[in-house]
């Protein structure tokens, strides 16, 4: 049986807290994000982590999920879906 942290960490695995749409039309967009699914191939320009490499220049193909500690995102080219940063 699971334990309610248990539910709650796995309401937000699975985008319970709700998630950002971002395109090359937001400019430069501060936030608290753990994935970032591509919705089309996409250009970051800035890609900013709070551990380990920045992602700015990657180019990321469509349908791709990729997870870490995001704090800043601007996209060149193309769209995403960022899921947010919520308390279990």
């Amino acid at each position: 049986m699971a334990t309610q942290v248990n539910r709650n960490l796995e309401a937000l695995s699975l985008g319970m807290a709700g998630f950002s749409h971002l395109d090359d039309g937001n400019g430069s967009t501060p936030g608290k994000w753990f994935a970032i699914q591509t919705l089309a191939e996409t250009t970051f320009t800035t890609l900013t982590t709070t551990d380990g490499d920045d992602l700015d220049g990657a180019v990321i193909p469509s349908g791709i999920t990729f997870y870490g500690p995001f704090t800043t995102i601007e996209i060149g080219a193309g769209a995403v879906l960022a899921y947010n940063v919520g308390t279990p």
